[in-house]
């Protein structure tokens, strides 16, 4: 593992030396864009975070776009994302953001050529969200918003396979603001925004049935389905909220089929509580419809108020120059 962990470190440490020098090429894109990544694989809160600007800079007047590579999903190039996409098509995260964000959302592996399509195609389009694209070299993003976890900040972590990390700390040199997600108690107060560290807080809303349907007034030892990176925080939150919880955990973007039902219903819940983005494709699957109509999805939302006030600052700044 040490050995593997210092060869894909020496790999990733080459091709960003090479991106730096210019011996591979970078280019700006044709709209203003802001990505949003980390350096670790999953667990920092990308997609929540990138709903969540999207909709601050939407209220704040700006057209705004969320381009994503659609990861997991079974289709190739270009895509928009629309109320009858499937995560297969499209990927569960893109889906769950266009039904969240309320605003235009595309997928497309080629970053430029996908920020060229949405230019015109929705020709007052003013800016573009890259969500997870830290590590798209090809394109220059205007401003880079850096996530990682409370508690499991980037400057304690290792490269791949031996820690999470997927990109060398150093490249935390390239984002305009870091935040840091998660954060558990009260946010922290940023005394040196020159520092552009920021802190963001995870809120966790009403349950919501997946179909349409009134929620009961109680509902009591239910069944945790989960297919995210890092579940640890919601699985404490509903273990707070229920006396008796049960767990069933699958790996990051599975795709539910037939056993996975079957082992579902052999707990024999009464009621099953998910994430949005497990939802996206329980929804979009063969999945029986008496397991979904027990099935209860938790939504979250974000609260990081001064990251928003510097990013506005930021893109405010975009436009005026």
């Amino acid at each position: 593992m040490w050995l593997a962990s210092k060869i894909y470190g020496l790999i990733i440490h080459c091709r960003n030396w090479l991106y730096d020098k210019g011996v591979l090429k970078s280019y700006k894109a044709i709209l203003p864009t802001i990505c949003i990544g980390n350096l670790a694989i999953g667990g920092t809160g990308k997609t929540p975070h990138t709903e969540h600007f999207a909709r601050l800079l939407t209220n704040s007047g700006y057209k705004v776009a969320i381009l994503s590579r659609g990861y997991h999903r079974k289709t190739k190039g270009f895509r928009i994302v629309d109320a009858n996409s499937t995560a297969a098509e499209v990927g569960d995260e893109p889906l769950q953001m266009y039904k969240n964000s309320g605003v235009i959302v595309a997928v497309c592996k080629d970053r430029l050529r996908g920020v060229r399509i949405l230019k015109d195609t929705f020709p007052d389009l003013q800016l573009v969200l890259l969500d997870d694209a830290m590590q798209y070299r090809r394109l220059i993003p205007s401003l880079t918003i850096m996530l990682t976890a409370a508690d499991n900040l980037y400057t304690t972590d290792k490269m791949l396979p031996l820690g999470r990390l997927r990109d060398e700390k150093q490249s935390v040199k390239r984002a305009n603001m870091v935040i840091v997600s998660n954060v558990c108690d009260n946010l922290p107060q940023t005394d040196n925004i020159n520092n552009r560290v920021f802190f963001s807080k995870i809120r966790y809303e009403n349950l919501r049935p997946l179909l349409p349907m009134s929620v009961p007034d109680h509902i009591s030892k239910p069944l945790i389905v989960t297919g995210i990176a890092q579940p640890k925080s919601m699985i404490e939150y509903l273990r707070n909220e229920y006396k008796q919880v049960k767990v069933l955990k699958f790996a990051d973007h599975h795709t539910f089929n037939s056993s996975d039902y079957k082992k579902i219903f052999g707990y024999n819940a009464d009621y099953i509580i998910t994430t949005e983005k497990d939802s996206m494709r329980l929804s979009s699957s063969d999945c029986p419809k008496d397991l979904l109509s027990k099935t209860f999805v938790l939504p979250i939302s974000v609260e990081c108020d001064e990251a928003d006030k510097f990013l506005l600052e930021r893109v405010s700044e975009l436009f005026s120059n």
